[in-house]
């Protein structure tokens, strides 16, 4: 996203934009992106949000639209996964 249109959006909702500046040139935001989508193209991961679960060094995708109504159903399904890894 292009910096001025990221300066407008902070100041619609509300951000000194001045003061969100200074902070998004002080912040590492094209070296966090270009790692995010490094990291994406590794996992296959064709988009935002994208919710990865790292394990010992191994990233899996999380489906988290199954989960969009159903914080139980994400819990055991988290838990699965974690139990999995310790028993292995």
């Amino acid at each position: 996203m292009q910096r001025e249109v990221l300066l407008d959006l902070a100041a619609e909702t509300g951000f000194d934009r001045a003061a969100f500046a200074a902070a998004m040139d002080r912040a590492p935001v094209d070296t966090h992106i270009a790692a995010s989508r490094q990291l994406m193209g590794q996992v296959g991961a064709g988009g935002f949000p994208t919710f990865l679960l790292e394990i010992d060094g191994h990233w899996q995708g999380v489906p988290h639209n199954r989960f969009a109504s159903n914080a139980n159903a994400f819990g055991e399904w988290l838990r699965e996964r974690l139990v999995a890894n310790t028993t292995a």
